[in-house]
């Protein structure tokens, strides 16, 4: 923990303990126990940048010198026990962001053909048990069964319900972002086939059904390197830059 703390910048260690203070002196002064002072000082570790939530587990075990195992489960009843909806919805968002940047999602649908060109589904890696009970929890609440690879992380996400796990990672798509979505498509004569209607008049249900298909097109026609950046594409300009 010392080493950690030495690293850390001071923007970040400032976020720490305003967050860690902040929490135990409104919730924890003389009220909690040794185990939930702990998991709240992890949490405040996670969420202020002085440990990177988006590290493995084992990147992250070895910086504290604990097993990837004891990592996980640290994680776990963290978030669980002091996760603010705004964070998990962060975390999920910049989780996303990096499983559907070019590179990495080029590597992964090479490593899984059958997966994306016959079942249409999509892997995402989720290490960090909050992304990973949240993606589980939004596909259960929309009647799907979670479907896994061998390896537990990775989930297998149908393509028609990628963009409403990204809605899920915020609370709302702001109005300028869904215009700019309606705009992309005007120029396309490809994704115009799909349309019924006046474009400026698409509500975002339309407009989501229709990148819903494009996204099994790309899955059903385009090889790995356009499916690739085709897809990071949709998926970045929905959720933005971070």
């Amino acid at each position: 923990m010392e080493e950690v703390l030495t690293k850390a910048e001071d923007r970040d260690l400032l976020a720490f303990a305003k967050g860690f203070l902040g929490s135990y002196g409104t919730y924890g002064f003389q009220c909690l126990n040794k185990r939930d002072a702990d998991l709240l000082l992890f949490y405040a570790l996670e969420t202020s940048g002085v440990l990177d939530s988006r590290n493995s587990n084992h990147e992250a075990a070895r910086m504290l010198r604990l097993t990837p195992r004891r990592l996980a489960a640290l994680r776990r009843d963290a978030w669980a026990r002091w996760a603010a909806r705004a964070d998990v919805q962060k975390h999920l968002a910049d989780t996303l962001r990096a499983a559907f940047q070019v590179k990495a999602l080029k590597r992964v649908l090479a490593e899984n053909l059958k997966s994306w060109k016959d079942d249409r589904l999509l892997p995402i890696l989720l290490e960090h048990p909050s992304g990973h009970a949240e993606v589980e929890q939004f596909l259960k609440s929309v009647h799907s069964i979670p479907h896994y690879a061998r390896n537990r992380e990775v989930l297998l996400l149908p393509h028609d319900q990628v963009l409403p796990l990204l809605e899920t990672a915020s609370e709302a798509l702001d109005t300028k972002r869904v215009r700019e979505i309606k705009k992309s498509f005007a120029a396309s004569t490809t994704l115009q086939e799909y349309l019924t209607e006046d474009i400026s008049r698409l509500t975002w249900d339309q407009t989501r059904s229709v990148l819903n298909n494009t996204v099994g097109a790309m899955l059903e026609k385009a090889a790995v390197d356009g499916a690739a950046k085709g897809i990071s594409a949709l998926v970045l300009g929905v959720l933005g830059a971070g």
